[in-house]
């Protein structure tokens, strides 16, 4: 019988409606969801002969991309005998040269980050440099 089908149909549909009507008088309208944050990528390959810094210290060199397209570095290296420390993966490269101020021992160096990718150090001693807190938008 076709009035059968339509009648079952019908109390589907009613039943979904209050099902969808009785999951939003439960919703909390300031319910915010964060995302889901990628992990720390750790720098395996370094250049010039930089390396992390004592790692039972402070953390070795890497970076990660947040959710809104900005890349973070972290970390402290020594013993670069040139300005290139590390080159960052496609993905995660600005598009246009940034430089940036970051602390080294006994005061500040300048950072640059090249569209190719290249993390080097532009000024500042190579006993302690500090990655941490640099960040961009790619």
């Amino acid at each position: 019988d076709s009035r059968k089908d339509e009648y079952c149909f019908f109390s589907l549909e009613l039943v979904w409606q209050a099902v969808c009507n009785e999951i939003a008088d439960h919703v909390n309208p300031y319910l915010v969801i964060l995302p889901v944050l990628e992990n720390w990528a750790d720098v395996l390959v370094f250049q010039n002969s930089w390396i992390n810094y004592d790692v039972l210290t402070y953390p070795g060199a890497g970076f990660y991309k947040d959710p809104y397209g900005r890349v973070w570095l972290r970390g402290c290296v020594k013993s670069g005998s040139a300005n290139g420390i590390f080159y960052l993966p496609s993905g995660y490269r600005p598009a246009l040269q940034e430089r940036f101020a970051a602390v080294e021992s006994g005061g500040f160096a300048e950072i640059s980050v090249a569209p190719s990718g290249l993390v080097s150090r532009l000024s500042g001693s190579n006993l302690q440099l500090h990655l941490s807190g640099i960040s961009f938008r790619v």
